[in-house]
């Protein structure tokens, strides 16, 4: 899924250079496959391919020709390659916005791709911070460290050794909280309203008992 604007017209330009780039072609209109003729409008037989989406982000055909004959002097990077979770190319805001669309039980959440997908939409450190503050306020400053432990784990989709060097503790010591404040969600009703206000707070959805 591609943002409208500059990450748009960016990724039609890196597709219509591909032939050349890789030394199939000098130039994106000789070769046969492509579709960058049609939107130049010289290739009628092409009527199924629409390319206003993309010629609207310029003045005519030709304007967006030599934008695409430009990325021949240039080293382009992929845009792909900063594609977010391999889905969304474009803004954190754009990814976190249809970041729900994807929001499936069956994603693996230790893999990189379905991490990044969280990342986006996940609170920040200072807000969850704030939060647990705000929530566990009677608390002593020892336990509050502790749930601030619990709540990034919970809610941020950090690592255990991110949190461990953002809380001062020990990958082992980030499980073993974790574990144990997961643990007493089954027991202790209290506890687990508790833990629901904060994902309320952070407008994240509700944790899981397991």
């Amino acid at each position: 899924m591609v943002q409208d604007g500059d990450y748009f017209f960016h990724c039609s330009r890196y597709i219509h250079l591909n032939p050349v780039k890789a030394h199939l072609c000098a130039r994106p209109d000789d070769y046969a496959w492509s579709s960058y003729r049609r939107y130049l409008g010289s290739d009628p037989g092409l009527d199924w391919i629409d390319g206003c989406r993309t010629l609207d982000c310029f003045a005519s055909p030709t304007d967006y020709a030599a934008f695409v004959l430009q990325g021949l002097q240039q080293d382009l990077a992929d845009p792909f390659d900063g594609a977010i979770g391999g889905l969304f190319f474009g803004s954190d805001a754009f990814a976190a916005h249809l970041r729900p669309l994807v929001r499936t039980p069956h994603l693996i959440e230790d893999i990189p791709q379905t991490r990044a997908l969280n990342a986006v939409a996940a609170p920040s450190l200072k807000a969850i911070r704030s939060a647990v503050m705000d929530t566990f306020s009677v608390l002593s400053d020892c336990q509050r460290q502790r749930m601030f432990v619990y709540a990034l784990r919970r809610f941020s989709h950090a690592t255990g050794r991110e949190i461990a060097s953002v809380t001062g503790r020990s990958p082992s010591a980030v499980t073993h909280v974790w574990r144990e404040l997961q643990d007493r969600l089954t027991v202790d009703m209290t506890f687990k309203q508790q833990v629901e206000a904060l994902a309320r707070i952070l407008g994240t959805e509700t944790p899981k008992l397991s």
